[in-house]
């Protein structure tokens, strides 16, 4: 019988630090399909697993979508633990085993997430020094801890954490107060480390999720229809009945999808099928897109910051400089077609996602398929370029689908011809953006330094 390494962890080969009183799991663990690890986000066990040999898991919410968060995360936890930081195992976005952190967009993966991880580290290592001290008669301020061991500052026996926890329970909230290492004695955090997912990707040997098989599995194809918007009038399945592996035409109102037993197989039936839709003339000019954009209806119009009478300094300025901007059409998406697999079960369903939100997937996929399920991210996707606006401060959070922006730019020199005094900045946007709200930098405003 074959045991996988998440198995052993949960079946007691370490200690997970438990938040339930001893002897129960909690019930974020119960619902998830594995007992005796919580998902709570508040709790040291939800983020960290120590083995009696020492071993450390790290479980992210958060995952890395090619910005290097993989690396970043390890080293993290590495400092505050004092460990090397490839030693970490870092299991990342399954919502079986990780605590709900929130997605993973707009440059927060390390601002939020992994600072997190560093509390939790920093409460671990906390109470980690509180044990050794009782051990060995020493005030924790005599001690100090190196690669995972820790020891008398005057020398003598030196314990491993493994060794210290001993299958023990750490019962523990994640301490927001708790102490964290002086940036001045950093020796993992700001110094080079290798990413653990470039090798296989530059050598072909990385499975992406397109490349991911399971036993049996079948293939499908979503049957698009030629506009945004058209109906779905009639298909003929006959068309593709003599493809080899079909397994059936499935339709549900608009949604049609051919299903096989090979990939190849589902490709000839997309490329076969007959079907017939309605017609929809409802996109914009191409020739004119930024045109469009400009005259389409302003859906909101506020001032988010005003400082001084920016409007009457411009009026009254001796020069003004005005300038319109044009960024390309573009989506917020994979550079590749977008993928996904399913293990759907009488009662549970297990799916692989390229997914920046695995956990707010999770509960809308059970809405409608499941009364549990567990979404397991890849997190293989390559990195997408998520910048849609210049602003003189910091980013703005990655839109969902920027498909284009008009900003335009005034200003007005007065002391000396490099001097920016009033300015207004005023971007523009049609489709689909973020729900969150952007940073009053590159929201419209305007001020008089």
């Amino acid at each position: 019988m074959q045991i996988s390494r998440r198995d052993l962890l949960l079946a007691g080969g370490s200690l997970v630090v438990s938040l339930a009183v001893a002897g129960r799991a909690s019930d974020a663990a119960v619902a998830a399909g594995t007992p005796g690890k919580t998902l709570d986000p508040t709790r040291i066990d939800g983020f960290l697993a120590i083995a009696r040999d020492g071993s450390i898991t790290l479980y992210s919410g958060k995952v890395d979508i090619g910005t290097g968060a993989r690396a970043a995360f390890r080293q993290m936890v590495a400092e505050e633990l004092d460990v090397a930081a490839d030693a970490i195992e870092l299991i990342e976005g399954d919502t079986a085993l990780t605590p709900d952190q929130g997605g993973t967009g707009g440059s927060t993966g390390i601002a939020q997430g992994g600072v997190q991880l560093r509390r939790a580290a920093a409460t671990a290592r906390a109470a980690l020094l509180a044990i050794a001290a009782e051990r060995l008669g020493k005030p924790v301020e005599s001690l100090v801890v190196a690669d995972g061991k820790i020891a008398a500052r005057d020398g003598g026996e030196a314990l491993s954490y493994g060794a210290l926890l001993d299958g023990r329970a750490l019962d523990l909230k994640v301490d927001p107060k708790a102490p964290l290492k002086d940036p001045r004695q950093y020796k993992i955090v700001g110094t080079p480390m290798r990413r653990p997912d470039l090798p296989a990707k530059l050598t072909g040997r990385h499975t992406y999720l397109h490349d991911f098989r399971l036993p049996g599995m079948l293939h499908a194809r979503v049957v698009r229809p030629p506009a945004i918007g058209a109906s779905l009038i009639e298909f003929d399945p006959d068309s593709v009945k003599h493809i080899a592996g079909l397994v059936t035409v499935l339709r549900l109102k608009d949604f049609l999808a051919v299903v096989a037993e090979s990939e190849w197989a589902s490709v000839r039936a997309l490329r076969e099928l007959k079907v017939r839709w309605s017609d929809w003339q409802g996109l914009p000019d191409e020739r004119d897109l930024y045109g469009h954009v400009r005259s389409s209806a302003v859906e909101r119009d506020e001032d988010v910051a005003m400082q001084g009478d920016a409007v009457a300094a411009l009026a009254s300025a001796d020069r003004v400089i005005a300038a319109s901007y044009r960024w390309p059409i573009q989506s917020h998406a994979s550079m590749g077609p977008s993928c996904g697999v399913a293990d759907v079960k009488d009662d549970e369903a297990t799916i692989w996602s390229a997914s920046q939100s695995t956990h707010r997937y999770r509960v809308a996929f059970a809405r409608f398929r499941t009364r549990r399920a567990r979404r397991i991210s890849s997190s293989s996707r390559p990195a997408s370029t998520r910048r849609a606006a210049w602003s003189p401060g910091r980013p703005m959070p990655g839109c969902r689908r920027p498909p284009a922006a008009c900003p335009t730019c005034r200003s007005w020199g007065r002391s000396r011809p490099a001097a920016i005094r009033p300015w207004d900045f005023r971007p523009g946007r049609s489709g689909r953006t973020s729900t969150r709200p952007m940073p009053s930098t590159i929201r419209p405003c305007a001020f008089i330094g």
